[in-house]
């Protein structure tokens, strides 16, 4: 339940790390509401959320429920409007012989017709029999009815409805219902508090037009107090009427008089309804009452490069309703943008791009159509003419008049404070999330009504671009139009890519995925979803008319600290590219610096940004070259707002580095970029995929063997290691037995000093028979041992043995596998390497020994033949801990299985034995954390020893399995050789007051975050890479996050809690 509700007087809050605001202040999404949902269930009552709309509550101290109006239309087919009042008055009208009181839900009118009101009816539990629409707390609910049922078909069509929500508020909007009394002078008062600048009246109890008054309509250019006289009908597309004695003529601030008796309006004994939408100017929201809600106006159209048809209103509108008069065609809609269904779009025609708008049109049932073009900006909005063929409505020099409602105008901390009671936190704001698996038509439910989605698809795989989908930019369905389409953006692509035309939409409650299957995204698909909000993030699409530089508002309410642009048809044709460029308030940048995003370079001096951002505007240099053609600029802007984001910068230092963003609770996201030199990529890093959470948490790994050393970076004074011996080898002739699995051995908490340097060996893995055995042949040599020294102690995990080289011609088989290893005593935990399997006689072979697990020893080689031997004829399975299984003897002419490795990520699922008669062991799995199932460059069927057909030398390492003992050749063949070792050294908390230690499977498979780059399309983890821990009020990058801490180098971020 919103906080709102508990909250009777005004207060302030603040804390160390919010903004001190009002709790209670009058804004205008507490008043008006706009909403795109598809249809739910036509069987069933579906509730529609409104928040901060609370239907249960008079506004401005009055007394009752709240009088409004909810308007409701069907998008993409024919559908009427339906205007269902919300009145207290009590009068009724009597609709088919009984009367219904207006006001209550169940009476509805049209917009699109002279018709009066019919009534909206069902008998559905929990509902009277004359229950439409139910209002209530925050939310509204849709009741089967007669017309709704109409709209409501079935849930497969998709088709989604817009609801425009209005509530009574004094300098914002009134309604009113009244009998006529066939009076000419008839006054009707309001409660405006203000000039109204426009009023619309319509018969409820008849079959009237509607009436519609316009302050700035006809007559006004020349002589606004004769605007009266002249009004429109909200049905027709017709110029306005001519009536000398005036039709509704406002009165001061308190009401308007009715001056003929003519039916449309006062005809004795009939019902009528009045609205009145207060003028420009009013004021009335925001802390001390100074901004205003709406706006009622008019202008004239000039073309594409006129700067004469912008209205600036002091705000960005969500809502506008225009109406062209004495214009070149004298028959014009009543046009509806909103910015719910974008106010904006394309039309691709050829090589040409248009702009349009996506319009519904009050007087007619008819489908969303194309044909007005409205855009807008933070401070207003655009009307410009036609383009191309489409559509006949508003050309150069035509007249119009509108009605425009703001966006909502609290900050995020405002809107944390009226929705949560507590100022901080981003959820409101932003998510990372994935599709719901199994929907028709793939979704993504963030919480909030989203406006921006940067996906990364298969975000755990490589090959796969970024594509970034803005509402600014024209998502939208199918609407008939075949040549329309949705362009993409795409972050590590500097070109836009065109979308099917029925493609990705947003919608109030999230984002839906196409039907058509080309950009049905799946669970392996990471979503970014942020929302327009004051002080912390906003969008803004901006026609370049050849202005350089190019002014443009934007609606953060602040000046920017990050702002991200690209241009999307510099030429006026989609297939020219133009690069992404970014802007960053950091010392030493500012608008005269900026950096490529499609490569990796430093930031660099040049002219992309025109002046320094303000808490206005921001300023369009010859960004991509096209400034100065008919292309367009979409640009994406970040603020810091206090426990909400943090945007910020700090330099390397090469030790652990502690960043405060002044937050409450832990960031979600982060990004960080360096600005100084090349690789300047922007790695991402989110809680969704696994943010670590250690404090001074960090690693090192080796995977390669040699002689290593390792120096305990400063603030270092506990280390954790897990260590496995390399693999014994085979001897290099057929018929053999395999080679033993190599030991994994860990030890905790190790004390070390930090700066001193110790040493570490990581053990080979056996060969295939290169030292002295039995004539010609060899034994296989034994696996490497791998080994850490601090002070005087050396921790061990002894390698595997090799295989002995045994005759055929011998009347004995003697014994001759390899043993698997051991750990030393001054361990702490571990498991010992399998057995390799025995040969089984002529023409068979032995498989490798598993490598140990954490808790539990290696699985035995398998075998194959009629031999004495130990084991079973299939390899044996691990015995615990992540233990590697024992690979699979053979006969014939194939290849013994190689004996599986174990992980370094920790314990996880013991490794199965290989099954007879060949086949590989597989590898013991590493653990598991947050979404990841496998450590980097895993494959879990991929035995630890090295194995390949006829020779050794063509067998495969994993570079995520170790210590796998060999297998032998049955016949006519070489063996193999043992699987390398492996060392990983971790220190830090797992959680806070937790030291990292084995073989805890939640410390698997990635100590370090996995990381996206939005310029690259793999994800990556790596320790000389980047990585972040996270604390409760910002985020810590470790000295071995050496791409994000190189000492003395300068870095950007940008943190969302």
């Amino acid at each position: 339940m919103p906080i709102h509700s508990r909250i009777t007087s005004i207060n302030s809050f603040a804390t160390a790390k919010t903004e001190r605001v009002p709790i209670v202040s009058e804004y205008i999404e507490d008043y008006f509401n706009v909403k795109t949902n598809r249809p739910l269930d036509n069987t069933v009552p579906n509730k529609i959320e409104t928040p901060g709309i609370d239907w249960t509550k008079a506004a401005d101290g009055g007394t009752g429920e709240a009088e409004g109006l909810l308007w409701l239309k069907k998008l993409y087919e024919t559908a009427d409007h339906a205007l269902y009042p919300r009145e207290n008055s009590g009068l009724s009208i009597d609709l088919g012989g009984s009367p219904v009181v207006v006001g209550v839900g169940s009476m509805y009118i049209q917009s699109n017709s002279d018709s009066g009101a019919s009534e909206g009816f069902g008998n559905m539990s929990g509902y009277t029999s004359d229950a439409g629409i139910k209002f209530e707390k925050d939310s509204f609910t849709i009741q089967r009815s007669t017309l709704i049922n109409n709209m409501y078909t079935t849930a497969s069509t998709m088709d989604p409805l817009v609801y425009y929500s209005f509530k009574k508020k004094k300098k914002f909007f009134d309604i009113k219902v009244y009998e006529g009394n066939q009076t000419a002078g008839r006054v009707i008062n309001h409660d405006l508090d203000c000039e109204p600048g426009c009023v619309m009246i319509k018969c409820l109890s008849g079959t009237q037009n509607w009436i519609v008054y316009h302050k700035y309509g006809s007559g006004a250019d020349s002589d606004p107090s004769v605007a009266y006289k002249y009004y429109y009908a909200l049905n027709s597309t017709a110029n306005a009427n001519f009536m000398g004695a005036g039709v509704i003529q406002p009165v001061g601030t308190t009401h308007v008089t009715l001056n003929v008796d003519i039916n449309q309006i006062n005809a004795s004994g009939e019902k009528y309804m009045i609205m009145f939408f207060a003028d420009s100017g009013s004021g009335g929201f925001g802390d001390d009452g100074s901004l205003d809600g709406i706006a009622c106006g008019a202008g004239v159209i000039g073309d594409w490069n006129s700067a004469n048809s912008y209205q600036d209103l002091g705000f960005e509108p969500q809502w506008v309703l225009v109406k062209g008069y004495l214009a070149s065609d004298s028959t014009q809609p009543w046009c509806i943008v909103d910015a719910q269904r974008n106010m904006f779009s394309e039309y691709e025609s050829g090589s040409t791009v248009w702009a349009k708008s996506p319009t519904l049109q009050a007087q007619s049932n008819v489908e969303q159509s194309y044909g007005m073009s409205l855009f807008t900006d933070g401070g207003g909005f655009y009307v410009r003419r036609n383009q191309g063929n489409y559509g006949t409505v508003l050309q150069d020099g035509d007249k119009y008049i509108y009605i425009a409602i703001a966006k909502p105008q609290r900050t995020a901390t405002q809107q944390n404070m009226f929705l949560n009671g507590v100022g901080t936190g981003g959820t409101n704001f932003y998510t990372a999330t994935t599709v719901t698996a199994g929907a028709a038509r793939p979704t993504v439910l963030p919480g909030f009504s989203p406006d921006s989605a940067w996906v990364k698809p298969s975000w755990n795989f490589a090959g796969n671009p970024w594509d970034v989908w803005n509402r600014k930019v024209g998502v939208k369905e199918n609407t008939g139009m075949s040549n329309t389409r949705q362009y993409l953006l795409q972050f590590n692509n500097s070109f836009n890519k065109a979308g099917p035309s029925d493609v990705n939409v947003f919608y109030s409650n999230g984002y839906y995925a196409n039907s058509d299957g080309s950009y049905n995204y799946d669970a392996q698909d990471i979503f970014y979803m942020f929302k327009k909000t004051p002080h912390f993030y906003d969008t803004q699409h901006t026609f370049l008319d050849g202005t350089n530089p190019r002014v443009v508002k934007h609606n953060l309410g602040k000046k920017p600290e990050l702002m991200i642009s690209k241009t999307t048809y510099p030429s006026g044709a989609p297939s020219i590219g133009a690069n992404w460029w970014m802007y960053s308030s950091a010392p030493g940048l500012g608008y005269t610096m900026t950096t490529e995003m499609n490569g990796s370079a430093a930031f660099s001096s040049g002219n992309v940004w025109g002046a320094e951002p303000t808490a206005s505007t921001f300023t369009l240099g010859s960004i991509g070259g096209s400034v100065s053609g008919s292309g367009w600029a979409h640009t994406m802007l970040f603020s810091s707002c206090p426990g909400v984001s943090k945007v910020g910068f700090y330099t390397g230092t090469g030790s652990l580095i502690d960043i405060d963003c002044e937050f409450v609770s832990s960031p979600r996201f982060v990004m960080i970029q360096r600005t100084d030199s090349s690789g300047g990529d922007r790695y991402v890093f989110d809680s969704y995929r696994g943010m670590s959470g250690f404090n001074g948490a960090g690693e090192q790994l080796y995977s390669n063997p040699g002689d290593y050393t390792w120096t305990a970076p400063a603030g270092v004074t506990k280390i954790s290691v897990v260590l496995i011996g390399g693999g014994g080898g085979t001897p290099n002739a057929a018929s053999q037995s395999g080679g033993g699995g190599g030991a994994l051995a860990y030890k905790n908490n190790i004390t070390v000093v930090p700066g001193v340097s110790y040493n570490l060996t990581v053990g080979v893995g056996g060969s295939h028979g290169v030292s002295s055995g039995v004539g010609s042949h060899y034994n296989g040599t034994d696996g490497g041992n791998s080994t850490l020294t601090v002070g005087s102690e050396t921790y061990v995990a002894y390698g595997g043995k090799g295989a002995i080289y045994r005759s055929n011609g011998g009347a004995s088989y003697p014994q001759s596998p390899g043993d698997g290893g051991t750990r030393s005593a001054n361990t702490d935990g571990g498991g010992d390497g399998g057995r390799g399997g025995w040969q089984g006689g002529s023409n068979a072979g032995g498989g490798g020994g598993g490598a140990g697990g954490y808790t539990g020893d290696g699985g035995g080689g398998g075998y194959q033949g009629t031999s004495q031997g130990n084991g079973t004829v299939s390899g044996a399975d691990g015995l615990g801990g992540g233990s590697g299984g024992g690979g699979a003897g053979v006969g014939g002419n194939t290849v013994g299985a190689g004996g599986g490795g174990t992980g370094l990520y920790g314990e996880g699922a013991s490794g199965t034995g290989g099954s007879a008669g060949g086949g590989d062991g597989d590898g013991g799995q590493g653990g598991s954390v947050s979404n990841q199932t496998t450590p980097p460059g895993a494959n879990n069927n991929v035995g630890g020893g090295r194995n390949g057909p006829q020779n050794w030398s063509s067998g495969v390492e994993s570079d995520a399995f170790f210590g796998g003992g060999g297998g032998s050749q049955g016949g006519g063949g070489d063996g193999m050789g043992g699987a390398k070792g492996g060392i990983r050294i971790v220190w830090g908390e797992s959680v806070a007051g937790v030291a990292r230690t084995f073989p805890d499977s939640a410390d698997a498979p990635y100590l370090l975050d996995p990381h996206l780059d939005l310029g690259a399309n793999s994800q990556s983890a790596s320790s000389s890479n980047a990585d972040v821990g996270i604390t409760n009020v910002g985020f810590q990058v470790p000295s071995s996050a050496s791409t994000i801490n190189g000492n003395g180098a300068k870095y950007i971020f940008l943190a969302i809690a």
